[in-house]
């Protein structure tokens, strides 16, 4: 599954689709770190000055997104971790959602509320 969405027709995207696995990675051992954070927080909490946030928030939408196959071969994408769709019934789960967005929000930096993502306890 893609983890960069080439949407600015890079020549080679394959550098950016590194980067961006690389991010999730670090985005979600910061949620296995502090269970609960929004992205602000996390833009706060990323060792890396540089990233945009826009790019944060395409790490938190993949961790939070199931992603189904059919019969058919077409995909089924579920976004903020929900539970297998019984409008799938006969998809193939092939990425599990590792956050969850939670029904609660917090005021962030720009005077605005935003959504508090939390890990998925996988026991």
């Amino acid at each position: 599954m893609n983890h960069f969405f080439n949407t600015t027709n890079e020549p080679d995207p394959t550098l950016f689709e590194v980067k961006a696995r690389t991010q999730e990675q670090i985005v979600y051992g910061l949620f296995q770190k502090h269970i609960r954070l929004t992205v602000s927080k996390l833009l706060k909490l990323y060792p890396d000055f540089r990233i945009q946030v826009r790019s944060m928030g395409r790490s938190v939408t993949n961790l939070a997104t199931d992603v189904y196959r059919n019969e058919n071969g077409k995909f089924h994408i579920v976004r903020f971790g929900g539970k297998t769709p019984a409008k799938f019934p006969m998809s193939v789960l092939i990425k599990e959602a590792k956050i969850f967005k939670t029904d609660e929000k917090e005021m962030g930096p720009n005077g605005r509320n935003e959504c508090i993502y939390e890990i998925i306890n996988r026991l």
